[in-house]
């Protein structure tokens, strides 16, 4: 939850994650969704991610939160 919110904080703003952001609902998406990827993807598929330098990773979790649409998560 925190590299997630870190990189929500990069993309819209601390004030913004700190006062809008509900972490409740997030976690509740997370937790939903978690799931059903592990049945539908092939653990071989995470790969991909578990070989992305620390460099490449940060980025693409930066891209990833730049598509959150903060109005689904706010408290």
């Amino acid at each position: 939850m925190s590299v997630l919110k870190a990189a929500l904080r990069s993309q819209y703003g601390e004030e913004r994650v700190a006062n809008e952001l509900s972490a409740y609902y997030i976690a509740g998406n997370i937790t939903r969704t978690y799931d059903g990827m592990m049945i539908a993807i092939p653990t071989t598929q995470w790969d991909i991610v578990r070989e992305m330098s620390l460099k490449v990773f940060s980025a693409f979790l930066l891209e990833l939160a730049g598509k959150v649409d903060m109005e689904k998560y706010k408290n």
